[in-house]
């Protein structure tokens, strides 16, 4: 069955694996030699076992029906983009002509590989991928790009993509190694019809990484979301436009991790980029972004590190009529009172980036004086917390973890972090409460530690504590490290001050700079810590499961609680909730973990999700910003423009 669209049912989901991406976003290590995996056998579905609170048992796999198909009339054009169910008719009639610009808060590899970055969003834009996002509707469309349709097969073990015919690498480029230097020969690429072989190589180049092309991060991630993956062929011969994925077992998760994005090369261009320029796209250099030769929209032209990256219309676009403006240009401005400044007076477009947009003052500030100016909530992956250590004293004792989860009133941090009119957390627990596998917001303020009023779970707390400490007493040396920024020093002081109000315990506060920090966290030398524990903005839980509760992931002992036979069932029961097919059964196994890792391990307590800002300008038109939007931001590029 081929698909030109794919919606998920309203309980199923798609996003699945997001979390995981973000750590691939966020790493900065250095790249580590790694070789292909080999495939993998389902793992086993095992019983739950007897938790401490209402667990349900966990299903045996079973198959269910490929989800409905809605045909999409492939948006190959800007005329058809007026057909768009999400095309705004607020925005009028799409015009072309100007360079959109857009300020951003830092510097990052001006070539990264794949759509799970902030940075994704500009460096995208030389590429299309084999599926994406659709931005115009909601994070859980997903639609055909540089693929015509795909489909998957009755078993679940083989996807299949058409490609589109005639499509042609960028014939003019950046001009970039286009000529011969010494012993170099000039790129190959230029000009070429896109594949089979393109799609071929480009996903097992990010699928099986070679050596010392990625950061650790990026092996990391990717081994966890594509570990069922087991080859691609070209049925109809290389230069062919049906390429074929098999995968060893089913993974619900499978098509929302192809649609973040991965960058379609041409097959020589990459070769040959990887044989004599192997790391230059990872420098901060111009080079680096200049190497992006694809079939995209934009075409790379100039990068200065900690200053602009700027890019040019593609004439040869596949897409009739896109992209509508002339060029993209990003300004990398630190200070943001520069920054809003900037974005006030018409000098750029845009302001936001990932994990940073504008501050409270800013959005209070801009509602009040600018009102025609859009603010765009945008739910961070992150959430607010105070991280425990699990094997030092007092942590290690799950009750005392416990009377901090019970104390917090997350109503209360909800008002401290509100932003004008606006919310600037949301209700949390462990998936967001749109995510159609965890509890609703109604829900979770009904549960211990978010309900209201917070007297039974006060009383409770004490109880606990006092169990553990004895009656009346508290520990008098418990320090909650943070680093010197709000975004974590928050954290502690909010923990610290609720949990002198409600138990009498005073826990000092010890705030460092982020290299220390990071030494005393990796050295596990902390009680608790103020963090940005939970990455859950996909709506499908394993890969949120598998980054911070599966064994396999921890990265340090104090993340690893004492209770060996509590990890070892909980590795079991997520394992066997990631390869479960049957929606219902699957959501009874989701839940039932949620309850236990929140109320039975507690390796973290957290306060809410973090919800970040970002502005446009009132000219922008086709702008529209999805929740995890810089993950799936980059595709809409092509579709915004500008009026006068």
């Amino acid at each position: 069955m081929l698909l030109k669209k794919y919606k998920m049912r309203p309980i199923i989901g798609i996003l699945a694996g997001l979390m995981l991406v973000v750590a691939l976003a966020c790493a900065g290590e250095d790249p580590t030699p790694t070789s292909a995996p080999t495939a993998t056998t389902a793992p086993t579905a095992t019983a739950a076992p007897v938790a401490t609170t209402d667990s349900s048992g966990v299903a045996q796999p079973t198959a269910t029906p490929v989800p409905e198909v809605v045909i999409d009339p492939g948006y190959t054009s800007a005329s058809a983009l007026e057909k768009h169910p999400g095309f705004n008719p607020e925005w009028g009639t799409p015009k072309t002509g100007g360079v959109y610009k857009a300020a951003t808060c830092c510097h990052g590899r001006p070539a990264w590989g794949l759509g799970g970055s902030s940075w994704s969003q500009w460096l995208f834009q030389s590429h299309n991928s084999l599926i994406k996002l659709d931005t115009w509707l909601t994070k859980e469309d997903v639609i055909v790009d540089i693929a015509e349709s795909w489909g998957i097969s009755d078993d679940g073990l083989t996807y299949t993509f058409k490609l589109r015919e005639g499509i042609k690498f960028m014939t003019e480029g950046t001009g970039w190694g286009k000529e011969a230097v010494g012993d170099i020969p000039a790129a190959p690429g230029y000009g070429e019809e896109f594949v089979c072989s393109d799609a071929k190589a480009s996903m097992e180049w990010y699928i099986w990484p070679e050596k010392g092309f990625f950061s650790a991060g990026h092996i990391s991630g990717v081994r966890g979301y594509f570990r069922n993956v087991e080859g691609f062929t070209c049925p109809d011969g290389p230069d062919g436009y049906t390429l074929e994925m098999t995968v060893a077992y089913p993974r619900s998760g499978t098509v929302a991790w192809l649609a973040i994005g991965y960058k379609m090369w041409q097959a020589d261009y990459l070769a040959w980029l990887n044989e004599y320029y192997p790391k230059i796209r990872y420098s901060y250099k111009e080079e680096g972004l200049l190497t992006n030769m694809g079939t995209g929209p934009f075409i790379p032209t100039a990068y200065e590190d900690m200053a602009y990256a700027k890019m040019k219309r593609n004439p040869g676009y596949w897409r009739e009529g896109l992209p509508f403006v002339d060029g993209i240009d990003w300004y990398i401005i630190v200070d943001n009172t520069t920054r809003y400044a900037a974005w006030i007076t018409g000098k750029v477009h845009f302001y936001g980036h990932g994990s940073d947009g504008l501050t409270p003052p800013q959005v209070a500030m801009t509602q009040r004086n600018y009102p025609d100016f859009k603010i765009w909530q945008i739910q961070h992956y992150l959430s607010f917390a105070v991280e425990f250590n699990l094997i030092a004293p007092p942590t290690n004792d799950v009750r005392v973890r416990q009377a901090f989860n019970l104390v917090f009133d997350r109503d209360a941090w909800w008002d401290l972090k509100a932003a004008g009119e606006l919310e600037g957390s949301r209700m949390y627990m462990i998936l967001l409460p749109d995510s159609p596998w965890g509890f609703t917001e109604e829900e979770i303020r009904e549960m211990p530690g978010y309900r209201q009023p917070k007297d039974d779970d006060i009383a409770e707390a004490n109880r606990l504590l006092d169990e553990v400490f004895g009656e009346g007493i508290r520990p008098t040396d418990t320090k909650c490290i943070s680093q010197d920024v709000a975004a974590r020093s928050d954290n502690c002081l909010f923990a610290t001050e609720q949990m002198r109000r409600a138990t009498g315990w005073d826990i000092k506060m010890e705030i460092m700079g982020s290299a220390a920090l990071s030494e005393r966290v990796q050295n596990c030398e902390y009680r608790m810590q103020g963090s940005s524990w939970d990455r859950s903005l996909a709506t499908d839980p394993s890969g949120r499961f598998y980054e911070k509760y599966e064994s396999g992931r921890f990265t340090r002992d104090c993340l690893r609680p004492t209770d060996a036979d509590e990890v070892a069932d909980t590795d079991l029961r997520i394992a066997a909730q990631d390869i479960e097919m049957d929606p219902v059964k699957r959501k009874e196994m989701v839940r039932s973990l949620v309850k236990d890792l929140t109320y039975g391990r507690v390796a973290a307590a957290t306060l809410g999700n973090v919800v970040n800002f970002w502005g446009t300008r009132p000219e922008v038109r086709g702008e529209h910003y999805i929740h995890v939007a810089y993950y799936g931001s980059w595709p809409q590029y092509e579709r915004v423009w500008l009026a006068d």
